[in-house]
Formats: C-alpha cells, sequence, structure tokens
C-alpha cells in the first residue's frame, strides 16, 4: 500500500500555504504522494478533502498562525479515522495562542525557529514513535512486503524533514526581512 500525507494549511497564510505546495512539487520527484485540501472559499469540509484525509497516511500542518475554522475541521475528521496528525508549532509566532488539544492521534511538535534546528525538530518528532508500522495487522506483512513498507515510511520520514527544513528556512528569511 503506497503511503500518503495530507499537508493542511491555514487559507490565506502565504507561508503555510507556499510550504504546502513546495513539498507537494519535490515529493513527487521520490514516488510520494502529497494530498492538499480542495479549498473552494467554505469553511466547510469538501468531499474531496475528506477522501485526500481518508487515503493518506498522516496529516500533517506546518503552524505559524492562529488555527482557522477550515483547518480545525480537517484535524477533528483525520482524528475521528485515527490518523496521526503531526502539527509542527513555531512558538515564536502567534500560533502559540491556538488552542489544539493534544491526545492518542495529535501529536505536537513545539520549537523555536530561532534556536532550533531541523535534526532537534526531527528528534522530538521521533520520540513520539509515530513511524512505527502503520499496519493494521503487524502479522500479515510478508518479508517482501516489510521492505516496502519500511522503504516508504522511510520516504515519508524523508519528506516530512524537507518540509521541516523548507519551514525553518521561511522562518529564518522571514526574520531576516524584518530586521
Amino acid at each position: 500500500m503506497k503511503q500518503n500525507i495530507f499537508v493542511s494549511y491555514n487559507p490565506g497564510v502565504e507561508k503555510e500555504q507556499s510550504l504546502a505546495l513546495r513539498l507537494q512539487t519535490i515529493s513527487s520527484l521520490y514516488s510520494a504522494k502529497i494530498h492538499l485540501p480542495d479549498r473552494s472559499g467554505s469553511e466547510k469540509l469538501s468531499e474531496n478533502t475528506k477522501q485526500r484525509i481518508k487515503d493518506s497516511t498522516f496529516f500533517v500542518l506546518f503552524l505559524v498562525s492562529e488555527i482557522k475554522k477550515e483547518v480545525e475541521s480537517e484535524i477533528k475528521f483525520a482524528s475521528k479515522l485515527e490518523k496521526k496528525v503531526i502539527i509542527f508549532l513555531d512558538t515564536e509566532n502567534e500560533c502559540k495562542n491556538s488552542i489544539i488539544n493534544e491526545n492518542q492521534y495529535v501529536t505536537l511538535i513545539p520549537f523555536s525557529h530561532k534556536n532550533a534546528s531541523t535534526s532537534d525538530i526531527l528528534k522530538k518528532l521521533m520520540k513520539h514513535n509515530i513511524f512505527k508500522s502503520t499496519s493494521q495487522n503487524k502479522n500479515e506483512i510478508s518479508t517482501s512486503n516489510k521492505k516496502k513498507k519500511s522503504d516508504s515510511g522511510g520516504i515519508l520520514l524523508a519528506i516530512i524533514a524537507i518540509g521541516i527544513g523548507l519551514f525553518l528556512l521561511a522562518l529564518l528569511l522571514n526574520d531576516d526581512d524584518d530586521e
């Protein structure tokens, strides 16, 4: 089974949307699939977005602003489906005021872009053991499928690592622009 990532972003937040689009482009080079929300100007969750979340292994959000209703609905929907939701939260931005309920499906990875590296953030992520086998029944996986499964999990982790690096770069460049 090919694993996919659903990457969300707040509508109207350029840094978040730009990162999601860049990550989608990069992932296609490595046979990974990034699904983005289908937004038609409505706060209501579209059927296309619901299906994209259903088709994804992970839900990822790189957050720099307060969560808007659209994203909140996506997170709730993904949690109901028992999808792993990973939220990278830059504590230096206004998103620190967002109310996000961490639970068995929602994992917050807070960091300060002023003193964190991609490696630091990945270490925080790995402590949550999110990338353990995502198979419902581990006994059904044959030896050849185990290799394919771990390879695709490694690709997804690499794509997320690229996303973290791009996220940090955008935040650090923004700091330079402010000076």
